[in-house]
This record gives C-alpha cells, sequence and structure tokens, in this order.
C-alpha cells in the first residue's frame, strides 16, 4: 500500500477501523465474559465498550431478577494500541510517517502531528520495539557454491563527550551477498573468533567465497573447508591490488546504517532499536511497509489469545 493511499484511509474512521480489522489487530467483535453477549465494536471518543444487555438471575431464596450487565472494557484490550492516550488516527499516522520518513524526522512529526518532543521519541520506540523480535528473526542465510559473501564488524553509537563520558555504543556483525544484496546484520557483544566464528556458520552457507578484511577473528577461515577465504588488508589498501578483493559493500551498508542513528540524544539501550528500523526498510520496499508493519503486529499481539475478565 502506498502512503497517499493509507492516509486517505485514515481520513475516514469508518474505512480505517475496517482496514484495523481486517489485518486483525483490533477486534469487530467482543464476547461478554459477564453475559456472553457479541458486542459489535467500534472506537468511540472515550475508547469503551459498555455492554448493556438484560438477563435474569436467581439469587438464593429470591425470585428471578432482571439485571442489566454493565460491563466494560476497553476497545483495544489486549492490542498493540491498549495504553495509548492519543486518537487511532494520529497514531496510524504516525506509524505511516515513521515507516516512509528516514530520521531525523522528529521536527517534522512535532509540527505535523502536533506532538510534545517526548511523545515522539516514546512512539518511534514502541514502533522499534514492535519490529525487534521479528526482523531480527527474519534474517536470511546468504551464499551458497561460488557466492562471494563480503562479512565486516562494525560499533554504533560510539562517541566521547566534552566532559570526557565515553559512550561505548554496540558492536554489530554482517555480511551481504554480492549479486543479490541479501544481507544479514546481527547485535554481538564483541567481534571475537569465537562469536563470529559462530554466527558465520549459522548465516553463511558452505561453499561460498567470503571476503574479509585481517581482523585476527577470521583466521579460523583459513581451515574451515566449508568456505574459500580472500582477505584485503585495510591498513595498506582498500581493494586487494593482486586479487580485486574488497568490502566495500557491507562498508556501505554501514554508512548507510549510521545515517540513520542520530548521532546525539541515543541511549545505548536504543541502538539496536535503530538497528531494527533500518533492517526492516531495507527488507520491505516502501509499498509494503504498511501492509507489513500492521501483520508484523497481528502476529505480535494475536487478538485469539486475549484474556478479558
Amino acid at each position: 500500500m502506498h502512503l497517499y493511499e493509507f492516509l486517505n484511509i485514515i481520513n475516514d474512521f469508518d474505512l480505517l477501523w475496517n482496514y484495523l480489522c481486517e489485518k486483525k489487530v483490533v477486534r469487530n467483535q467482543i464476547k461478554c465474559p459477564k453475559c456472553d453477549n457479541k458486542l459489535n465494536v467500534r472506537c468511540t471518543e472515550n475508547k469503551i465498550l459498555h455492554c448493556t444487555s438484560k438477563y435474569y438471575k436467581r439469587y438464593k431464596g429470591r425470585k428471578r431478577q432482571k439485571i442489566t450487565c454493565n460491563f466494560k472494557i476497553s476497545v483495544f484490550h489486549g492490542t498493540w494500541f491498549e495504553n495509548a492516550h492519543i486518537d487511532i488516527q494520529k497514531i496510524c499516522r504516525f506509524i505511516a510517517y515513521f515507516l516512509m520518513i528516514q530520521p531525523p524526522r522528529q521536527p517534522f512529526l512535532m509540527n505535523e502531528l502536533e506532538m510534545s518532543s517526548s511523545s515522539v521519541v516514546d512512539w518511534i520506540n514502541f514502533c522499534r520495539e514492535l519490529l525487534q523480535q521479528w526482523v531480527l528473526n527474519k534474517q536470511k542465510v546468504i551464499g551458497g557454491n561460488g557466492r562471494i559473501v563480503e562479512l565486516d564488524e562494525a560499533k554504533i553509537g560510539k562517541r566521547k563527550y566534552n566532559k570526557g563520558r565515553i559512550i561505548e555504543g554496540q558492536w554489530v556483525f554482517g555480511g551481504i551477498e554480492r549479486n543479490t544484496k541479501n544481507i544479514f546484520i546481527l547485535p554481538v557483544p564483541n567481534r571475537s573468533s569465537n562469536t563470529l566464528s559462530s554466527i558465520i556458520q549459522n548465516y553463511v552457507l558452505p561453499g561460498s567465497i567470503i571476503y574479509t578484511d585481517q581482523w585476527r577473528a577470521y583466521r579460523d577461515l583459513e581451515n574451515n573447508n566449508n568456505y574459500t577465504h580472500c582477505t584485503v588488508n585495510h591498513s595498506v589498501n582498500f581493494v586487494n591490488p593482486d586479487t580485486g578483493v574488497h568490502t566495500q559493500n557491507i562498508e556501505r551498508v554501514w554508512r548507510d546504517m549510521r545515517a540513520n542513528i542520530p548521532r546525539y540524544g541515543t541511549r545505548e539501550k536504543h541502538y539496536i532499536y535503530c538497528l531494527t528500523e533500518f533492517l526492516f526498510k531495507r527488507i520491505y520496499n516502501f509499498d509494503e511497509r504498511i501492509d507489513t508493519f500492521f501483520e508484523i503486529m497481528s502476529t505480535m499481539y494475536p487478538l485469539d489469545d486475549l484474556n478479558v475478565k
């Protein structure tokens, strides 16, 4: 779905509610746990669903009495939207802009949606958090017989403030397949041989031709019969003059990734969120992002598991 199509849907509340129901991120019906009456759900201004059905109940030693149910529940109970304090249309506009606009976008979102700086930051993190496990688990195995895979490690977010405080940042390790441009990127605790070797075995298919720099953690590849290992010495050349080996494609990925991480004001724990957003937008084209986002939401917050008491 294109951005303009989704914005048109958002402008018509009924169309938006039907879309969210179709994506199974909100309910169109809830069975009242008190009287078993089926309640048709539509988001009202106060977002509360009120059951007013009548039923009879017999109390001990008394005649049956007609009772009004009066059960109340949020229309967003058990969904991703449950604790939201802004209306659903504004949330969906926020999601649309989040998915389509690259950072820095905070001033635009504050002005366009009339939200405070802290609210914008919170909602960006809510969106990234939703994507985190999904995206990290969706990464593909790359390479194969005779296919070239470039591998490299990078640190994101390391910086030093004037008073000497150092933010250590987060190590990531990744690879890109030359022909298909398929990639994987994973956060890692360090770049030791044990850490990197385990990931290579899990994400790079046997028979691949692996290009790396001469970082010592890659030396084990020389004795691994599953791969052909070629290197470039970055302290001397960016491209090996004898073999033509280089890792410029994966380094370009690092540049693009760092461009999407704010230089200031980002907490260390949020680097993974930034990485998640970068990977999602690299995997999915513009016209795939909106539908995919809500499909992920329905997977992470399944309506069938609602526990209404």
